[in-house]
């Protein structure tokens, strides 16, 4: 494609947003438009848009005379992208404790905005952020922001604290006397898990983030992926069951084969990285999580978690087990529904339209 004959989903999605706070009906013009049905783009096609919904599109569309007309010229229009599994909340760094305990809650939101308003210029219209790091429930004042009108930023399905057991997750180096608080809700026992899933329900989660393994994650000799799950069976399933018995739905955290059948025998709906798996995903959804290079090895990006293993070893000793192959034949085997999930932030590179 020519460098300045693609607009990304860009300005569509900003004009969505002005639709929405500014003007009740837009209209916008462009030389060609990507349905994702199509096998062909649409030539020279108008787009009426009123009240943040396309009511009409097509070639010499009428606009009515008190519309707002937005011409693209001789851009594309493509639909809006989904990126299904961000932490807007975090400011990413190496140094996950300084971002929990140097920067204030208020502080973490407010670039939260910015990032929401640079993932909306790049195209993203819709996204699914899979746990707040440490920022209790500011995800959801972000969403009902972005939903009134008062900030610019992608339509939000938010999951809120995320659940795991004590000491499973970052921060892990900081001293045991000081009783720091962690970047999820920690909790053990039935009892605390089924509370938990209701408070962060309340509190406006309409997903519900379990972590089923954490590292270490190991390499067996047969190739597999392997790491202790987080909590039992009868945790994991209470806390599922109760999601669903609330209307909402769980994506689960698990990267060995041990924590993905325990999701799979859980019930839960989503799978969040998934790099190892059991004989059959079934009718699962696979959140796919990844950063460009690491696409081409099935989610590699949790080599980072592996320890005393360089990546292009583990990358070779995969190859040789004929892993990342058995796990991508069988999912396209299965029909299995896949999910783009940049597992990213959206603060590098400049604040602007992305043309490509």
């Amino acid at each position: 494609m020519k460098r300045n004959g693609i607009l990304l989903s860009t300005v569509f999605s900003v004009c969505l947003f002005v639709s929405s706070s500014f003007a009740q009906t837009i209209a916008i013009r462009a030389a060609r438009l990507i349905d994702g049905h199509n096998d062909k783009p649409f030539e020279n096609v108008t787009l009426l848009v009123e009240k943040n919904r396309i009511v009409s599109l097509g070639k010499d569309l009428a606009v009515p005379a008190n519309a707002t007309i937005v011409d693209l010229g001789n851009k594309t229009v493509l639909p809006g992208f989904i990126d299904a599994h961000t932490h807007i909340m975090s400011v990413g760094g190496e140094d996950y404790g300084a971002e929990l305990y140097k920067n204030s809650i208020p502080y973490r939101a407010i670039c939260a905005v910015a990032s929401a308003r640079k993932a909306l210029w790049r195209g993203f219209t819709a996204m699914r952020d899979v746990e707040s790091e440490g920022t209790m429930y500011a995800d959801v004042d972000l969403k009902r922001a972005i939903d009134a009108g008062i900030v610019p930023g992608p339509r939000l399905w938010v999951s809120t604290r995320g659940l795991n057991l004590p000491g499973r997750y970052y921060p892990e180096d900081y001293s045991w006397e000081l009783g720091l608080p962690k970047g999820v809700q920690m909790v053990s026992g039935m009892d605390e898990c089924v509370r938990a899933v209701r408070e962060q329900v309340a509190h406006g989660a309409d997903w519900i983030k379990i972590y089923v393994d954490w590292r270490p994650y190991n390499i067996t000799d047969d190739g597999k992926i392997s790491a202790l799950t987080n909590f039992t069976q009868e945790e994991l399933v209470v806390m599922i069951r109760e999601t669903h018995r609330l209307g909402r739905k769980v994506a689960v955290h698990a990267v060995g084969h041990e924590g993905i059948k325990a999701a799979l025998d859980s019930g839960a709906d989503s799978l969040e990285w998934g790099s190892d798996r059991p004989k059959s995903f079934r009718c699962f959804r696979l959140a796919v999580c990844c950063r460009s290079e690491a696409a081409l090895y099935w989610l590699l990006g949790i080599l980072l978690c592996f320890r005393g293993v360089g990546v292009e070893r583990f990358k070779t000793r995969l190859r040789k087990t004929g892993r990342i192959g058995h796990t991508k034949a069988s999912v396209r085997a299965e029909n299995i529904r896949m999910w783009l999930g940049l597992n990213s932030l959206y603060r590098s590179g400049p604040d602007q339209q992305a043309v490509v």
